[in-house]
């Protein structure tokens, strides 16, 4: 059963994504994968990933209006949730909502933001009718994982994912019932 979600120690606030955040998005996003990826992905993937490629993304995303890509303040963009509809094929029967995306900037992890917009994220899955989802997360990045175990993902898949340089694994994580998760 899941624990209940603690509330960030410092005051935060959770709000929609505009285009003007995609900088900051593309910050804590590039700040976390660096931070916590070498090693578990090709060294050129994560030399491609830097602010400069990934704020014009973040842009096209927000614009696109496919997802909803919640952030997180306290003194500036501490991380962000997206999510929307499931992506992957075999999972849509059972979740049918996904979670695309979860970054913390590494200076913000540990103090509550995770869950607040883990939080933030299944309620506005449930709000948009998916009352289940999942999520990818790399197989290597450990604390993620006992993250998603301890708010109750059950493990469902891995895969390893071509990509140019290499490859990586990946493990998906399953919520049946956002309810929990949501605080419902």
């Amino acid at each position: 059963m899941p624990q209940p979600l603690p509330v960030p120690p410092m005051t935060a606030a959770i709000r929609p994504a505009t285009r003007d955040d995609a900088p900051a998005l593309a910050e804590a996003q590039v700040a976390a994968w660096h931070a916590t990826y070498p090693g578990m992905v090709p060294p050129p993937m994560l030399e491609a990933m830097t602010v400069a490629r990934r704020a014009p993304l973040w842009v096209r995303i927000l614009e696109a209006g496919q997802s909803v890509t919640l952030v997180s303040e306290a003194g500036g963009l501490t991380g962000f949730v997206s999510v929307g509809a499931q992506r992957t094929e075999r999972h849509k029967a059972t979740y049918a909502g996904e979670i695309y995306a979860l970054y913390i900037h590494p200076e913000a992890q540990g103090q509550g933001h995770g869950a607040a917009l883990m939080r933030a994220g299944a309620a506005r899955l449930r709000a948009a009718g998916h009352g289940a989802a999942s999520l990818w997360v790399m197989s290597g990045n450990a604390r993620a994982r006992r993250f998603y175990e301890h708010l109750g993902g059950a493990l469902l898949e891995e895969q390893t994912v071509p990509v140019e340089g290499g490859s990586f694994d990946e493990v998906a994580y399953g919520w049946r019932d956002l309810s929990p998760l949501a605080g419902k």
